[in-house]
């Protein structure tokens, strides 16, 4: 005799199903049951009003009780009961028969996890799309997760053609002799990492924002553990797999499709984080209700895709600007010359008995900094200074290219120099060591990694700390020097 096993189809969407307690139990699949005395089974949907702090929502439906249920059942592993083949967010579903196969670790069409539950239900005679409150407001806080990464995903996928109507002009102002070789990316896997980690944090920390408004301010750094938690995760697990060089990054010698590579890249690293995040794995199941407990994503996370863009463009552009200047025929030295004791006015010609540089060089390439005065410029053997190509204040400012400025590339450099003792020579530290350092950051309302281009060591060009030292070493040295005329 043949048998033959036919298994039990739930509806994709259960609305409308009568949620009804039995006995100390519920069941709507046979092997599927939570304690009816539980008390997240006792909540009622009384408690998900919007208009209640979202604390007192993820306490008055006893969401952390509810996690912990799956959790610990989850936790058994290939002997969990019921269910045992599905993934965690299927899994954590199903416990408390809501939708099927709720993928929120996959983009687009494999994934349903993209709208929100329109209907709660409990156990005293509301039906929904799930038995209990708790897992209405926790499945509603994955959906909001999972499209933040959607939406960070998709809209990476326009950088190139977004960037690719400004090449001209960029090519034009930073390096006006030469068309951008595909050297300008010799050194990006270097640094590919950590931009990773500026573009991932600086979304988050836009995110956190709005976020914290919503929560108790005494649940904040509890909170941005949680996210920095998050981020170093994501990080270091793609510091260890980056490409293995700039061909296997998808490089070219046509600088928008290099551009399009590179944004590709990062949406790979997106797609990686979001399905590790709802993997199941006991690392991210911590990071991931982190980011979720005392209700901190009950509302819609949200970031514009114009907030996007403008931290690519800010990353790639403060990247490619130095690059740019690198690779100039014109054999540019740039150097940051410091004018300690000068007034910041709108021509700040550096007060020395023999001048460096013209009026009109002065007022370009000046900027002020805790009242400093700071000059980038490109340094020549004659002993004057001249503006870079497009480093000035006129082409650095309103906006163009990601709104990278001259202050960015002073605050990069002078804090790398004051982090090496005051002397040139910085670099940024391995990946795993600037998360670490970053724990110990004391603002209790930013992100590990948020300085982004302003970061030490970003910005790597030479820094004389007066005026007199850069005239100093430029009867010592000679172009040829690494650090010059700053050594």
């Amino acid at each position: 005799m043949t048998l033959y096993f036919i298994p039990l189809i739930l509806p994709i969407v259960t609305i409308g199903v009568q949620a009804s307690p039995l006995g100390n139990f519920s069941t709507l699949a046979a092997s599927v049951f939570f304690p009816g005395t539980a008390d997240y089974a006792e909540a009622t949907c009384a408690g998900t009003d919007i208009t209640h702090p979202v604390e007192q929502i993820w306490s008055d439906t006893a969401a952390t009780s509810a996690w912990d249920f799956v959790k610990g059942r989850w936790s058994q592993g290939a002997s969990r009961p019921d269910g045992a083949n599905l993934n965690f967010t299927s899994y954590f579903s199903h416990q408390f028969h809501g939708p099927q196969l709720w993928e929120c670790g996959t983009f687009g069409s494999l994934s349903n996890c993209i709208q929100t539950l329109g209907h709660c239900g409990d156990q005293h005679g509301t039906s929904g799309d799930v038995d209990v409150p708790a897992a209405y407001v926790i499945m509603n806080s994955f959906v909001q997760i999972h499209n933040l990464h959607q939406t960070i995903h998709d809209d990476l996928g326009n950088v190139q053609s977004l960037m690719q109507s400004q090449i001209g002009s960029f090519q034009s102002t930073f390096s006006p002799q030469k068309e951008l070789p595909v050297d300008v990316w010799k050194t990006i896997l270097d640094v590919l990492g950590f931009m990773t980690g500026f573009l991932y944090a600086g979304i988050w920390n836009s995110v956190m924002k709005d976020v914290l408004s919503k929560v108790d301010v005494s649940k904040h750094g509890e909170l941005k553990d949680s996210y920095n938690t998050l981020i170093s995760q994501a990080i270091t697990t793609a510091s260890r797999h980056l490409p293995a060089n700039a061909n296997a990054l998808g490089i070219q010698n046509d600088l928008a499709s290099s551009l399009g590579s590179i944004a590709k890249y990062w949406q790979q690293f997106i797609a990686t984080t979001n399905a590790n995040l709802f993997s199941g794995d006991s690392d991210n199941m911590n990071a991931l209700f982190g980011m979720i407990s005392n209700g901190a994503a009950i509302t819609q996370l949200t970031i514009g895709d114009a907030e996007v863009l403008a931290a690519v463009e800010k990353l790639l552009y403060g990247y490619m600007i130095p690059q740019a200047w690198a690779v100039s025929p014109q054999d540019l030295h740039p150097a940051i010359i410091a004018s300690p004791g000068d007034a910041c006015t709108d021509f700040a010609q550096p007060d020395t008995t023999e001048k460096i540089m013209t009026d009109d060089t002065a007022a370009k390439t000046h900027v002020c900094i805790d009242g400093t005065i700071y000059y980038v410029v490109n340094a020549k053997t004659d002993g004057m200074v001249e503006p870079l190509p497009g480093g000035t204040f006129e082409s650095m400012s309103g906006g163009s290219w990601g709104g990278v400025r001259l202050d960015d590339i002073v605050a990069s450099v002078v804090a790398a120099y004051k982090q090496n003792n005051n002397a040139n020579g910085y670099s940024l530290p391995d990946i795993a060591t600037m998360l670490s350092s970053a724990g110990d950051n004391s603002n209790a309302d930013s992100l590990a990694l948020t300085n982004s281009i302003q970061t030490p060591g970003f910005f790597n060009i030479p820094f004389c700390d007066s005026v007199q030292t850069f005239q100093t070493n430029l009867a010592a040295g000679n172009p040829s020097m690494k650090n010059w005329p700053c050594f």
